[in-house]
């Protein structure tokens, strides 16, 4: 069964919560850095462009949002471009439906849940 966004409507606030989610994770896992929050806003940008595009199904996100951030990925940074596209993923994959891996550093399903309802909320 592919995974899939189901509401367009959370688009916004998906693609915020992905922007702060990225450049947090990075910063937690390294060093705080430039480079992370950028990462973040290029990662958002790209989930809204694959859904302007029409795809719903995760790993189609994942792959542009890989795609992407590859054109222009910071020589500083310690990940890599598809390791940021892997992390949307299992954020997008945790919040659409409730799953989560116990290996994924995406927060767990109830902090997400509450931060995006902050998003909204702002």
């Amino acid at each position: 069964t592919p995974r899939v966004v189901d509401d367009a409507s959370a688009d916004a606030t998906t693609a915020r919560l992905i922007e702060l989610e990225v450049a947090e994770w990075l910063d937690r896992e390294w060093i705080e850095q430039d480079c992370h929050a950028a990462l973040g806003r290029t990662a958002a940008a790209s989930y809204l462009e694959a859904r302007a595009a029409g795809k719903d199904d995760i790993g189609l996100i994942l792959q542009h949002i890989g795609e992407e951030i590859t054109r222009d990925f910071p020589d500083e940074a310690y990940v890599g471009p598809w390791d940021v596209a892997n992390f949307c993923s299992d954020l997008l994959v945790a919040q659409n439906t409730g799953e989560r891996c116990e290996c994924s550093s995406v927060p767990e399903i109830a902090s997400l849940a509450a931060r995006a309802e902050e998003i909204r909320a702002a």
